[in-house]
């Protein structure tokens, strides 16, 4: 029903209201009483002065328009005046430019018709309410308010909502706005979830201010009923009637953007769900055919499906906390093979499975709704399925996902309450139960078991069980750095990354225990951006969103009887591939024969290919593979040195955290990190910080267990304060690091001392370099030359077997000093200008005169690390 339609039928109740309470003057002529009573001048002023001051600060209008705008306000406050319905006018004119506020924050530039559009339709408004109450509120005071309070609660939450995240978002977030995809999100939850999200991403004093803003106007309207009112004859009546039925009729306006937006996505969103389920019922109905069969009998596929697990927080794939002990055990085990590289297309659930369970893509521009779903492909081979879900089934309203699990043979929800305020009763263990049994009771055909976990979404708290709140402290320094990271939500979230790790582990435990060619599968359909604690909201994406895991386990016999198929994974590993394609890999996972499959998106297929060009997020408006993300670039600049064999040459920079050394480990990197040597109370030691405002706290030994490779990788310990003082003590804590890590075979020992008695590192074992001091490059051409001699006589009396110097020093090392040392002298390097997030990174060394200089052994460059000290 159209928006004239709702207001036709309102107004037509008024007047069969007032022409039962009027029959006498059902004859009279249909004009204004023009006797005023005596009007309050300075209300008036007021009132009109208001208009105007708001719509200089709102607006960005020229003042004549503003001026006139206002002219017509103070107009109707008069006619309203007369009435004795101040409250009312107040409240309307509030209304108003609350409204007109969301759309200039909505829209950089507002037309000059749209203040038009919410004065015609608020008035509108304001004078059904004035005749609602004096239809009503004579007699029936609260049913008048009531019915107002409705009315105004309607055209007033929706602007509080977007204001309230417009001041709350801030200039961290790329947008501050609520667009499609906040709304559909609204759209496809129920009200609880709908809290969440309103927890997640308003701060609480703009919820408060919303809701004592909303109870201040609903205690207005039920004031406005007691007020002593004057009549309104029927003559008025029935004029305010006939007007509002004209304007209503001649359709001269039109919606305002704002809530044009919010009416047009749920039409969006009701017409594509609409048509999905038409073509659902269409293959149920047998009109539409998918053809797909299978020779082989009796396997077992289980395809786990997570909701908002940021990979990057999960040890399995490098960092510091370890929130995933089962599943690191599994994959250092070789039981599970880990992808690297996977993405999803979205941060939003039904934008990611609708593709990632339906034959649609990014590729193939198919509209998921009228695509074959892995669903459809598996009843037609003969597969018997089931779908396991911790989600709502149907909430305030039904989703894409639920309407396309409903192609399963078997449902089962642990969410008891369906179709009203609910959260889930049991955590995602429970649901697992349900797996265990299906499998015990054992598999008599083919079968595939889709498990779809609640994860680590939204609330994070509410995610885990009191036994697996495993980290309660604060973040400390040493481990996180020096950034402001929202503390509760990130321990909160680890603990139920922490209790995700047990329940796939639990999944892959029951998984195992069948005894037939069985495989697994388990993804998330999109991250979380929780250090900036930004969640999965596509209005302020972040490419951290987008960073999903992806694990892969098969039985022994699978692995026998398609051993082509687990070769191929097994070796692309590290293949860029994004959640769109999951349909593909299903498919051949599952071995079905079928029109409806692309082998070139299925990651076990030999002709899989994906190119980088063709990966995109967000359904295809951004690029995965820009300058922009530092998590591609990241890793394909290390794919890349590895190929050319410079992963041990070319070094991360100042890393001085364990989360910090823990990404750098992950990725295969060696590093540099800063130390300063310190005695306490008869204690020696070296703590990690390069100066007295970037220390971390703890000492090098914490830095160094934190390494995970059998081996360590190249370290490069820059000593900041090694004197003859202290060198003895120096040397000492250093034989013991090597005895109790092994560092002499692989640690450059850094230092700008110039004493004789250096030589006593070398002497010992360990392999040492001399800091060139950079006010070297602003030297003149003879202090060069003798700055040169006397470095080099000090690298023989000191017994050095490197220097390490900033790269802008290069010229004076192979101009002045190289010809005075020994050959067997080496160079270690930093070039600061160079990043491992540089799209660019290789092509940049190549360029570099000393890429090619074979002298030149180590070349520190930046790692960006959010745990950056």
């Amino acid at each position: 029903m159209t928006i004239e339609g709702i207001l036709i039928i309102i107004v037509a109740v008024l007047i069969l209201v007032k022409l039962l309470q009027n029959k006498k003057h059902i004859n009279k002529q249909l004009v204004f009483n023009k006797n005023l009573p005596k009007l309050s001048v300075i209300e008036t002023g007021v009132y009109f002065s208001i208009s105007i001051l708001l719509g200089l600060l709102i607006s960005n209008y020229i003042f004549g328009l503003i001026l006139v705008n206002a002219l017509v306000w103070t107009s109707y406050h008069l006619l309203l005046k007369k009435y004795n319905y101040n409250i009312l006018s107040w409240l309307t004119l509030v209304i108003f430019w609350m409204n007109f506020y969301t759309s200039t924050i909505h829209y950089k530039d507002v037309p000059q018709p749209e203040i038009w559009y919410y004065t015609v339709l608020l008035i509108e408004i304001s004078l059904i309410a004035l005749l609602i109450y004096d239809a009503f509120g004579r007699r029936l005071k609260f049913l008048s308010a009531l019915i107002i309070g409705i009315i105004i609660s309607l055209i007033t939450l929706l602007p509080m909502i977007n204001i309230a995240y417009h001041h709350t978002v801030n200039s961290n977030r790329s947008t501050d706005v609520m667009d499609t995809g906040q709304i559909y999100a609204l759209f496809q939850t129920d009200l609880l979830e709908a809290y969440d999200f309103i927890r997640d991403y308003f701060n609480v004093e703009y919820i408060i201010l919303t809701l004592v803003s909303l109870v201040l106007m609903l205690i207005a309207v039920y004031v406005q009923v007691f007020v002593k009112r004057k009549k309104i004859s029927a003559n008025v009546f029935y004029t305010l009637i006939v007007s509002l039925l004209l304007f209503i009729n001649l359709n001269i306006w039109e919606l305002p953007a704002f809530p044009k937006l919010i009416l047009r996505s749920f039409e969006d969103y009701k017409t594509e769900l609409e048509k999905f389920r038409k073509e659902l019922k269409k293959r149920d109905l047998g009109t539409v055919e998918i053809p797909a069969s299978k020779k082989e009998e009796n396997e077992l596929y289980v395809f786990v499906i997570g909701e908002s697990l940021n990979k990057n927080h999960m040890s399995l794939y490098g960092y510091v906390r370890n929130t995933t002990p089962r599943l690191k055990r599994l994959y250092n085990d070789s039981l599970i093979l880990r992808f690297d590289r996977a993405f999803s297309s979205h941060t939003h659930t039904v934008p990611v499975l609708s593709k990632a369970l339906t034959e649609a893509n990014l590729q193939n521009n198919k509209e998921y709704y009228t695509s074959a779903s892995i669903l459809n492909v598996l009843k037609s081979a003969g597969f018997e399925t089931y779908w396991l879900s911790n989600q709502v089934r149907y909430g305030g309203w039904d989703n894409a996902i639920t309407a396309l699990s409903e192609s399963a043979d078997h449902h089962y929800f642990i969410n008891s309450n369906i179709g009203t305020i609910t959260n889930t009763q049991f955590h995602d263990g429970r649901l697992i139960n349900k797996l265990e049994d299906i499998i015990e009771k054992g598999i008599e055909k083919n079968t595939v078991i889709f498990v779809h976990l609640m994860g680590n979404h939204g609330y994070y708290e509410r995610r885990y069980p009191e036994d697996f709140k495993k980290y309660r402290s604060r973040l400390d320094k040493g481990v996180f750095g020096n950034n402001k990271f929202p503390e509760m939500s990130i321990n909160h979230y680890d603990n139920s990354v922490f209790y995700n790790d047990y329940v796939v582990d639990k999944a892959l435990k029951a998984f195992n225990s069948s005894d037939k060619a069985a495989a697994f599968m388990y993804f998330a359909d999109h991250s979380e951006e929780v250090l900036r604690h930004l969640q999965h909201n596509s209005g302020n994406f972040t490419f951290s969103m987008t960073q999903i895991p992806m694990i892969l386990s098969f039985s022994d016999q699978y692995k026998t009887r398609y051993q082509n198929k687990y070769r191929y994974l097994k070796h692309r590993t590290k293949s860029i591939y994004s959640t769109d394609l999951f349909y593909d890999l299903m498919v051949g996972l599952t071995g079905i024969n079928t029109q409806h499959y692309d082998a070139r998106y299925d990651l076990s297929n030999e002709d899989f290919k994906l190119e980088e060009k063709d990966c995109y997020t967000l359904d295809g408006k951004r690029k995965y593979t820009s300058s922009d993300n530092r998590y591609f670039v990241r890793a394909n600049n290390i794919y890349l040195l590895d190929s050319l064999a410079q992963l041990n040459r070319v070094l991360a920079h100042r890393v001085n955290t364990t989360g910090n050394l823990a990404e750098v480990n992950f990725n295969g990197l060696g590093f540099e990190t800063d130390l300063i040597f310190k005695e306490k109370e008869g204690k020696a030691f070296f703590e990690v910080g390069h100066d007295a405002s970037a220390m971390s706290g703890m000492p090098v030994d914490s830095l160094l267990s934190n390494i995970e490779n059998s081996s360590l990788p190249k370290i490069w310990f820059d000593i900041k304060n090694l004197s003859s003082d202290n060198l003895d003590a120096i040397a000492e804590d250093l034989l013991r690091l090597d005895q109790d890590f092994g560092i002499k075979s692989n640690t450059i020992i850094e230092s700008g001392a110039k004493i004789p008695e250096l030589s006593k590192l070398s002497e010992l074992g360990f392999h040492t370099s001399y800091y060139l001091p950079t006010w070297l490059k602003d030297a003149d051409k003879n202090q060069l030359q003798k700055e040169a001699e006397a470095i080099a006589r000090q690298i023989k009396t000191q017994k050095i077997q490197a220097v390490s110097f900033d790269i802008a020093l290069y010229p004076f090392v192979k101009i002045h000093l190289e010809k005075l040392i020994d050959k067997a002298i080496v160079y270690h390097a930093w070039d600061l200008s160079l990043r491992f997030e540089d799209f660019d990174l290789i092509d940049k060394l190549k360029q570099k005169e000393y890429y090619s200089d074979q002298r030149v052994r180590t070349i520190l460059i930046q790692y960006h690390s959010d745990f950056g000290l």
